[in-house]
């Protein structure tokens, strides 16, 4: 072949790639598998749908790359009805752990015995900039949700909605220096079962313009 042609054709292939757009994918999963590796693959404005029922996650299951502001990665349960069960035995269930995520239709469960955090948001690889609406979080020796971090990278930007929260042997939501989080709409109840001082919702550690707004708190069921 001819050097500049076989030149040319090089240089028009590498213009392909640069200017051609990775188009966001909607990744279906209906295994704990599929679940697992949909969410360590999933990239910017991928859309995770799980099949409604209950899966077997294993000890835990976390988060694994970062969305964007534009493109936020998506974990939802498909259809309109019921929701996509994850159930974990480990003493944290599921770890969001990175940007940009949006969860729809998901209930995160722990295991009553061992789980200390249900749900579990942390700040050293960056997390922050989650959107979680209509989901349950269930089912916690301790927290049924912590937002935690470190001194340099705590979470910040976080919107929890018309979410359900229930059997937590302490507090309901506890989340730790934050700014911006936002809590609306939701129910947290059957908390504090393990006795002593308790909260539903707690904003602590010095976070900012946190915003606690038309959520429904029943406290813990009585022994009868």
């Amino acid at each position: 072949m001819n050097f500049r042609i076989f030149r040319i054709l090089l240089l028009s292939a590498a213009f392909v790639c640069v200017d051609s757009p990775i188009e966001a994918r909607e990744i279906n999963a209906g295994t704990a598998d599929e679940i697992r590796s949909a969410l360590a693959l999933a990239g910017a404005g991928d859309i995770i749908l799980v099949k409604p029922g209950e899966y077997d996650m294993g000890v835990s299951a976390s988060t694994g790359k970062d969305g964007t502001k534009e493109k936020p990665i998506t974990l939802a349960c498909e259809g309109n009805k019921g929701y996509a069960r994850l159930n974990h035995k480990g003493q944290v269930a599921f770890r969001i752990k990175n940007k940009f995520w949006v969860f729809r239709g998901i209930h995160f469960g722990g295991d009553q015995k061992k789980t200390e955090a249900t749900l579990f948001m942390d700040g050293p690889n960056g997390c922050g900039n989650i959107h979680i609406t209509d989901c349950k979080i269930s089912g916690s020796a301790q927290h049924g949700m912590k937002g935690a971090g470190t001194q340099e990278n705590f979470v910040h930007n976080v919107t929890i909605e018309h979410t359900e929260l229930y059997d937590s042997k302490a507090t309901g939501f506890d989340l730790v220096a934050g700014n911006n989080w936002v809590l609306r709409g939701n129910y947290v109840h059957d908390y504090g079962r393990g006795g002593g001082v308790t909260y539903g919702i707690f904003l602590k550690g010095g976070g900012k313009n946190g915003i606690i707004d038309g959520n429904i708190v029943d406290g813990k069921k009585q022994a009868t």
